[in-house]
């Protein structure tokens, strides 16, 4: 079955904000899950070139991520994506152009990025453990609306 990049979705008019945060309808989380469950149709080369699916494992912790996002308050808007390096990224973006995603690889591994325009980009590992999520969220969070 050949999967359709026009079901990514970006947060949009059934995400409300609330001060700098945004606040996820139950609808919303499960739109979001639906979205990581499709990416279990993708087969090889489902990008017309021959990155990998994502794996049940990469798609099982782009959850586990979703989740603590829900439970805390993320200042940005984000899109679920199949990642072209054989994953799933989670993309946040800012109003001025920051940028930031979590890519969560299909060998487990989970690396976080932040980017601007007038600097470099900043790599980190992070740990997938609940609290350390948040961490790394928070980090992303103030990257975002710094």
């Amino acid at each position: 079955m050949a999967h359709s990049l026009s079901k990514l979705k970006e947060w949009g008019e059934d995400v409300s904000k609330r001060g700098d945060c945004y606040v996820i309808p139950e609808q919303e989380q499960a739109s979001q899950l639906a979205i990581l469950d499709s990416f279990k149709d993708l087969r090889a080369g489902w990008d017309s070139y021959s990155a990998e699916p994502p794996s049940i494992e990469a798609i099982e912790n782009a959850r586990r991520i979703l989740r603590v996002l829900w439970e805390g308050e993320v200042g940005a808007a984000i899109r679920l994506s199949p990642s072209v390096e054989g994953g799933v990224s989670i993309i946040f973006r800012s109003m001025d152009k920051r940028y930031a995603d979590i890519e969560c690889f299909n060998d487990g591994e989970a690396l976080a990025i932040t980017s601007d325009p007038r600097s470099e980009p900043v790599v980190w590992s992070i740990n997938l453990a609940p609290d350390e999520l948040r961490n790394a969220l928070g980090r992303i969070t103030t990257f975002l609306n710094g």
